[in-house]
């Protein structure tokens, strides 16, 4: 049936309405007359495939990767950079006024000057495709491998590798069901290879030996990880900082536009030399050690006790003193701390704040909190729980951290209001 493209969800997928209930179709464009074909009919929505186009959008494009159609990886190579930009932002507001009641104004996506190669992490699955070993993705929302030895998303050189691993995975034995997880440093260009399940460790080892550039490896197993070959740990420098991260250390995979974040945060921030700052969620300290020449102290705080070791030996490195790092929860641990605070940065996984979270750092007294999130709906939940107890949103400000993909990040500004 010929239906007319509305909206857009936060999976990338246009809205239509039939009978009034919304209608999901991957790769429709709003704007769009699309011919769709109903796969799931749900009580209150359902699901469609695109399947011919009545009037095409000026946006659309082809794909510049060949199985974009098959992978799912990918949400937006079907349109032009500048639509998802627009899209993108569109979707942070819709999220906020649907699930947290706020009207607020959104500013333009910060996008990339060029949106390919930008990912510093990589993982592949493997499997046996008609009788024969094979790497790849999974396809959305399954286990089915897609092969694939290339990925327009990847630096060029972890293409190398990926080719290179499908092509020798009978002579390394891998066996099907086995992970691999590659990460390259844009300081050095030397890449991590962790993975888990089971292969030969030293066939492995002399494949990397014939690599043209520097890959270390490491193993993934129930009691932590294991690095039998190359180093412990992998170099990275952001807004003029070192870190050195261990193989499984969380970092953005956008260099250029993790920069771009830090610089927003520190503007939003305003610090002028003398405040104490928290970073609640802090992971190995980016943040907390790029705020740190600006305040006067700043506490990082953050689950895992892996993380804060990584933490406490990167402000170490670069000769930094005026930063403390606790592990443990955030909520615990910041109302153990009992501390006022002028600033608070917050960049949370996915699923967000709990509530008892939020209401810990209401309690520090911060005059401004900066949220960064890369999920706008568990944002919008997190925002209006915040509006609720005495801030006041003053900047919500997208940046395009995924091209590509559907995901956002977003940096929020919150003003306390003064009684």
């Amino acid at each position: 049936m010929l239906v007319q493209v509305e909206g857009i969800s936060h999976r990338g997928e246009g809205v239509a309405r039939i009978n009034g209930k919304a209608v999901f179709i991957p790769y429709a464009i709003p704007g769009e007359q699309v011919q769709v074909e109903i796969e799931r009919d749900h009580k209150r929505f359902a699901r469609g495939r695109l399947v011919g186009l009545g009037s095409a959008s000026p946006d659309r494009v082809e794909p510049i990767c060949p199985a974009y159609y098959d992978c799912g990886g990918c949400a937006y190579q079907h349109l032009s950079y500048s639509k998802e930009l627009e899209l993108k932002r569109r979707v942070v507001g819709d999220n906020l006024r649907r699930l947290g009641g706020i009207e607020t104004e959104v500013q333009p996506v910060i996008g990339m000057p060029d949106p390919w190669r930008y990912r510093n992490k990589v993982v592949w699955h493997t499997g046996k495709i008609n009788g024969r070993m094979d790497l790849g993705f999974y396809r959305e929302a399954s286990h089915n491998l897609v092969p694939l030895h290339g990925c327009t998303l990847i630096h060029k050189d972890m293409e190398l590798i990926q080719k290179s691993l499908a092509d020798n995975l009978s002579a390394l034995e891998v066996e099907p069901g086995v992970d691999f997880t590659l990460r390259r440093s844009s300081r050095t260009g030397h890449m991590s290879l962790i993975y888990s399940g089971n292969c030969n460790k030293q066939a492995l080892i002399s494949w990397a030996l014939s690599l043209p550039g520097k890959v270390s490896i490491h193993i993934k197993q129930a009691n932590g990880i294991e690095t039998f070959h190359g180093d412990t740990y992998l170099e990275e420098q952001l807004c003029g900082i070192v870190f050195r991260l261990s193989p499984l250390a969380f970092l953005q995979v956008n260099h250029q536009q993790t920069e771009k974040l830090y610089q927003l945060i520190l503007q939003y921030g305003s610090l002028k030399g003398n405040e104490q700052v928290l970073d609640a969620f802090c992971g190995v300290g980016t943040i907390t050690l790029s705020l740190a020449g600006h305040a006067s102290q700043v506490t990082g705080v953050e689950l895992y006790p892996g993380a804060i070791e990584d933490a406490k030996h990167n402000a170490v490195i670069n000769n930094i003193h005026n930063v403390d790092f606790y592990a443990g929860p955030c909520e615990s641990i910041i109302a153990k701390l009992n501390q006022q605070f002028d600033v608070v940065v917050l960049d949370p996984p996915r699923a967000g704040c709990q509530k008892k979270t939020i209401q810990a750092i209401v309690k520090t007294g911060a005059k401004r909190i900066i949220y960064v999130s890369c999920n706008p709906s568990t944002l919008a939940r997190d925002l209006k729980v915040f509006t609720s107890m005495g801030y006041v949103i003053t900047t919500v400000q997208p940046v395009d951290m995924f091209p590509q993909t559907h995901h956002v990040e977003c940096v929020v500004l919150m003003s306390r209001v003064e009684k």
